[in-house]
C-alpha cells in the first residue's frame, strides 16, 4: 500500500490526516469536504482508492438511509499493514452532565463487552465490515 500512489489515484477528505494510513498527505487528493463527495468521486471513477472510516459509512445506512456499504460498485478493505484505530466519543466539559454521562457510557460499554452483547451488536449493525 505504501507504493499505492505510483499507480493509483488516492482520495480523502480535506483536513484529514492520511499519514496514519502510510500515505503522504501531499499524495492524497483532498478535494472533498465530506464522505458523500468522496464516495461519489469513487463511484464516478475519479478515485481508485478512497480512505474512509467503514463504521461511519455503515452507520449512515441506518441513520441517514445512505447505503454506501451495500453498493456492489464499492469494495471496503482494511489498509494492509496499518493497525485499526480506536474511536472516541467527545463530550463538552461545559455540559453539566458531562462526568455523569461519561461514567454511564463507559460502564455501559464495559457491560456490553463483558456480556458479549457488544460483539453481537457490531456483527448485526456492521454487517459487511472489512
Amino acid at each position: 500500500m505504501k507504493d499505492a500512489k505510483n499507480d493509483r489515484r488516492l482520495c480523502g477528505v480535506l483536513g484529514f490526516n492520511y499519514v496514519n494510513f502510510g500515505q503522504k498527505n501531499a499524495d492524497v487528493d483532498m478535494g472533498c469536504m465530506n464522505y458523500d463527495c468522496l464516495v461519489q468521486k469513487a463511484l464516478n471513477l475519479r478515485c481508485d482508492i478512497s480512505f474512509v472510516r467503514y463504521e461511519i459509512l455503515a452507520g449512515w445506512g441506518d441513520v441517514l438511509n445512505k447505503r454506501y456499504v451495500e453498493n456492489d460498485k464499492l469494495v471496503f478493505l482494511p489498509v494492509p499493514g496499518v493497525p485499526l484505530e480506536s474511536f472516541h466519543l467527545m463530550i463538552s466539559k461545559k455540559w453539566k452532565y458531562a462526568e455523569a454521562f461519561k461514567t454511564y457510557f463507559n460502564n455501559a460499554i464495559g457491560e456490553l463487552r463483558e456480556s458479549g452483547e457488544l460483539k453481537k451488536l457490531l456483527d448485526k449493525h456492521v454487517k459487511k465490515g472489512p
